[in-house]
């Protein structure tokens, strides 16, 4: 499925004309163009989709920054979109790391810190059809007004968007395996 695809199925729950091309020149087209980035942000920051998940070491920039009640200043990743969590390279830790996301740095007291994080990811090839659903509500929704101009129509586009998002994070509940932690003394039966 491509971009036009998601958008002609945004267009088509609106009860709208579908369009051939983004850039052909019709008033659906003119505005999906508009709202398209918006839209595609705010569907990839509601949910945490594994397509554009990533993960780094980050490159410390400084130690014990002045101002920051945290002893390390990392770069925040070139794209990301949005952090999640913090690791370290002893995963036998375990527990959620604290961080600061603030003017493009990365604050934590990790010295090796992994950033788990998002990316606007812009191929359509990799998108879920869960993710697809979910895009296409938030499309018509942005669209509703300007195209039909029906509040109802913004509305309940709103209301299936965030059911699509509920859908996505249900599946991903059932579909997700745990790691589990074997406690020491039954690894060391062998």
């Amino acid at each position: 499925m491509q971009k036009i695809d998601i958008v002609n199925l945004a267009l088509a729950r609106l009860g709208e004309p579908t369009i051939n091309d983004l850039r052909e020149g019709s008033e659906e087209a003119a505005k999906a163009y508009a709202v398209w980035d918006g839209a595609l942000e705010a569907t990839l920051q509601a949910f945490r989709w594994g397509f554009n998940t990533r993960r780094q070491a980050l490159a410390l920039q400084e130690e014990n920054p002045a101002g920051y009640p945290y002893a390390y200043r990392y770069g925040a990743p070139s794209g990301m979109l949005q952090p999640y969590e913090i690791f370290t390279a002893r995963p036998e830790m375990g527990k959620p790391i604290p961080y600061l996301f603030e003017d493009g740095s990365i604050f934590t007291d990790e010295p090796n810190a992994i950033l788990v994080y998002s990316v606007k990811e812009e191929r359509c090839s990799l998108y879920t059809p869960a993710f697809r659903d979910a895009l296409a509500w938030r499309l018509a929704g942005d669209l509703a007004m300007s195209l039909t101009q029906r509040s109802d129509f913004a509305k309940l586009a709103q209301q299936n968007f965030n059911i699509a998002i509920d859908a996505a994070k249900a599946m991903s509940g059932n579909s997700r395996r745990m790691k589990r932690k074997i406690p020491r003394y039954i690894q060391s039966r062998g």
